[in-house]
Formats: structure tokens, C-alpha cells, sequence
């Protein structure tokens, strides 16, 4: 099967997703970490945001096709990351202008091919969503030390993680697709997937 992590950015999807990872005797598939970037995409604007995020979005789509080869082979494959395939629920919406703008010239490219990811990229079979309080939140974007991290507009943005929880509930039932919600402690990660395991038996997907 193919887990699935969904939240804001800064939750600790990565983070899970390789605990996960070992808990569950699962592959993982992760986006670069940050000194892999290339510098255009650490900086808010500059290069224009769809230019950022058309480069996220090439470095993620082949891990859900990789995880589909997984699932066929008879295995499990974590996905740190589930933006793609459900974003349409939350672009342009208010409190996540910072990822995009409704005014940016290629919003209705980003639309469209948010649209076309829905449809056409393979689907997890369970997708954690993970929720998080705000101070913890602010805490480990400041320990993340990414300057896009530091852009006032993000560090305003804990509150649309309902729009992440409202988009998973809205889409799961459509696509077949089983969700968990989880919310975001301070343990050690490796007990924190054990939990998040618990409740992906206790759905019965195998």
C-alpha cells in the first residue's frame, strides 16, 4: 500500500515518514532536503512563485509513480508529502496567497495542473493528516533555519491547516482513499509512528 503524509509545511512530515518508514518495514520516498535545493527556491518571489513551485512539483511527482511500482510489487511506500495530488483544495484560498498568489500571471496554469494532478497521479491508500498547536509549530519552523521560513506571510499561516483537514475529508471518499488524523506531540519520533501504525491497522487496509 502507499501511506501518505499531508499537513502544513514545517509539521515534521519527513521526519515521521522515515520513522514510519521503520516502523513499518515500509519504503520511503522523501522530496530533497533543503542543501540539495537549488537557491531560486529558497527565496520567496524572486524568481516568481510559480517558478518554486513548478520545482517542487517535479521533484515529487515521480516519487508517487515510484510508490505505485512499490504497491504493485506487493509492498509499502511512505510518501513524505501529499501536496500534489490534493493542492486544488487549497490553492488560492485565503492564508496560502504566500504559496501563490490569485494574481500571480500563472495562477491559472498552477490551477490547471493542480487539477490534472487530482485526476492523473497514482492515489495513497491512507493519508495521514497531521494537525499541530501553533507554538510547537512556530518552534520547529524557527529550528528549521529556512528563509523562507522567516517570510511574515507563512508564519501567519498555522490557522489554514483546517483547509488541509477540510480537503482531505472532502476528497478521500472520491478517490477511495483512507484518512488518518493525527495530531503532532513532542515524543520521539520512532513512538509517534508506532501510534500512527496503530491507526492505520485499525482502519483494516492491507
Amino acid at each position: 500500500m502507499i501511506v501518505a503524509l499531508l499537513g502544513l509545511p514545517g509539521v515534521g512530515k519527513s521526519t515521521l515518514a522515515y520513522a514510519l518508514g521503520e516502523v513499518m518495514e515500509a519504503t520511503v520516498l522523501a522530496e530533497p532536503e533543503e542543501s540539495s535545493w537549488p537557491g531560486f527556491v529558497k527565496r520567496p518571489h524572486e524568481h516568481g512563485d510559480f517558478t518554486r513551485l513548478s520545482w517542487f512539483r517535479s521533484q515529487r511527482a515521480p516519487l508517487y509513480y515510484t510508490a505505485d511500482g512499490v504497491r504493485r510489487d506487493g509492498g509499502v511506500a511512505v510518501l513524505d508529502s501529499y501536496y500534489d495530488k490534493w493542492c486544488i483544495g487549497w490553492l488560492g484560498k485565503p492564508g496560502l496567497e504566500w504559496l501563490i498568489s490569485p494574481d500571480d500571471p500563472y495562477f491559472e496554469v498552477a490551477r490547471n495542473m493542480a487539477e490534472l494532478d487530482a485526476e492523473l497521479l497514482p492515489r495513497a491508500d491512507v493519508v495521514v493528516v497531521l494537525e499541530i498547536d501553533e507554538q510547537q509549530w512556530l518552534e520547529q519552523v524557527g529550528g528549521r533555519g529556512r528563509t523562507i521560513d522567516r517570510h511574515d506571510p507563512f508564519l501567519k499561516s498555522h490557522s489554514t491547516q483546517e483547509l488541509f483537514v477540510a480537503t482531505a475529508l472532502e476528497r478521500a471518499p472520491v478517490d477511495g482513499t483512507r484518512v488518518v488524523r493525527h495530531r503532532r506531540e513532542r515524543m520521539d519520533p520512532l513512538q509517534e509512528a508506532g501510534q500512527v501504525a496503530e491507526k492505520i491497522r485499525q482502519l483494516g487496509v492491507t
